[in-house]
């Protein structure tokens, strides 16, 4: 649609008044005619900020992307609860109350989900989950440290494992991804679209592979086995991997038959290495810079068309690096301290694991 500006609506007002007063700049005319196109102008810039949100592909907010995943038979996914592990110590038979409140060291707070009771050995393990949703459950082994409400048969509290599975509400693109594939990818009898699909339902989800006794994966006739990542394209917990069980299985959704094996993809940690990277002065620090480009590369692999032919593309990650603003240019990079397309098994993630810039220069 081809829309006007205010300076051009103005004229073609003038041009359709037939009344013999002025048009000059200053006349009533001009001022009315001048007027009326600033409003008309708002109206075009809303009729093309709505435009772009009328189709699937191009929406960009809600409600509207509700709407079109409800023509899709879809919903876009809530945020999920971070869940894992904490070890707690304390005075033998002291009881630990479902829903009792312990919290990390950033003040994240989590709730216990079963009634526990320590044992002889003075500790117990016990399951927890996030109290919000979203990222900021997601703590590394000791960040819980604490209990809301301190009491004297209880002594201390911390978690051995990671605290996993948090994930913000699913982003824009990515439901625009599983409408695409709703329409592009057909999926009936328990095929593997179907468990794609399924698993797409399930908040947390990322990167999504499923297996047959056809293909060269190893699978026995009778198994499907589906190997999956979380939202950031990260190894899951083993709790995000009960939960996709359970959904598959509670659900009704596995066909009567079929044994179904649900993995972790396993992490293809990639580092990568330059031997000098040279930037525009002022424009960015080493720190920095390897912040963004560790940021854009897992984004980069959580992206379907990134990856080409099972391999990370060692000129696309390069080209991510050369993208960051300032960056004029880099030596001697390497993936795995190689320069070639690093390959990915089936069962495998690729990951960003360490970088390093030997030499961080500036330039005027």
């Amino acid at each position: 649609m081809q829309f006007k500006n205010a300076y051009e609506i103005r004229n073609s007002i003038l041009n359709y008044m037939t009344n013999n007063l002025s048009k000059i700049e200053g006349s009533y005319n001009f001022d009315i005619a001048s007027a009326v196109a600033q409003e008309i102008e708002t109206i075009y810039t809303d009729v093309g900020d709505l435009e772009k949100e009328l189709f699937p592909w191009s929406c960009t907010k809600e409600p509207y992307l509700t709407y079109h995943l409800m023509c899709y038979g879809l919903t876009r996914l809530g945020e999920t609860k971070a869940k894992g592990t904490v070890t707690i110590k304390g005075k033998t038979t002291a009881l630990i109350r479902e829903g009792t409140v312990i919290v990390s060291r950033l003040g994240v707070k989590y709730k216990t989900l079963i009634n526990a009771v320590i044992d002889s050995s003075e500790e117990v393990d016990v399951s927890i989950e996030a109290v919000e949703g979203g990222i900021n459950g997601n703590c590394a082994v000791g960040d819980i440290t604490s209990f809301e409400i301190e009491t004297v048969d209880i002594y201390s509290v911390t978690n051995k494992e990671a605290i996993t599975g948090g994930a913000a509400i699913e982003t824009v693109e990515s439901a625009k991804e599983r409408m695409k594939k709703k329409a592009s990818l057909p999926s009936h009898s328990g095929n593997k679209n179907n468990y794609i699909e399924w698993l797409g339902e399930i908040g947390g989800v990322g990167n999504i592979a499923v297996y047959g006794p056809s293909d060269d994966a190893g699978v026995p006739a009778g198994e499907v086995h589906i190997y999956f990542a979380d939202y950031n394209g990260q190894v899951p917990s083993s709790e995000q991997i009960q939960q996709v069980k359970d959904y598959i299985n509670t659900t009704n959704k596995r066909p009567v038959g079929c044994n179904l094996v649900v993995k972790a993809f396993q992490a293809l940690t990639t580092n990568l290495t330059f031997a000098e990277v040279i930037v525009k002065k002022g424009s960015i620090t080493k720190e920095k810079w390897i912040e963004e480009l560790k940021a854009n590369v897992q984004l980069g692999y959580n992206t379907k068309d990134f990856i080409l032919a099972s391999t990370v593309p060692y000129a696309k990650v390069g080209s991510l690096a050369l993208n960051i603003k300032g960056t004029v240019l880099y030596n001697d990079f390497k993936i795995n301290e190689t320069t070639s397309n690093i390959p990915i098994a089936y069962n495998q993630t690729p990951v960003i694991g360490d970088i390093t810039v030997t030499s961080f220069k500036e330039v005027s």
